[in-house]
């Protein structure tokens, strides 16, 4: 019972892991998921929109949009492309 009590320097554990190119590109993924779920929640708030009106203009389900938005639910293509349509936008998906 006294070691749980210790502490363990993160840093060791990250250096080490970032050698790890499985575990980097995990974490360019969730980086990029994250910015998604951000920049819908930014557009839907800059159109005005509130997540029921997004709902009705695109034809996904409030609880979906909420889902996505809090980082709980993976949206599909044709989900963020039927949002895109309720704010007047375009999804592009590029590989740069």
């Amino acid at each position: 019972m006294k070691n749980l009590n210790k502490l363990i320097p993160a840093r060791p554990l990250i250096e080490k892991r970032m050698k790890d190119p499985e575990f980097i590109g995990e974490t360019a993924a969730f980086d990029e998921y994250y910015k998604t779920l951000v920049m819908l929640k930014e557009t839907r708030k800059k159109a005005r929109l509130s997540q029921l009106d997004l709902a009705r203009k695109s034809n996904v389900p409030v609880s979906i949009i909420s889902k996505i938005e809090n980082g709980k639910r993976n949206p599909t293509i044709e989900t963020l492309s039927k949002l895109a349509y309720g704010m007047n936008k375009k999804l592009e998906i590029r590989f740069v």
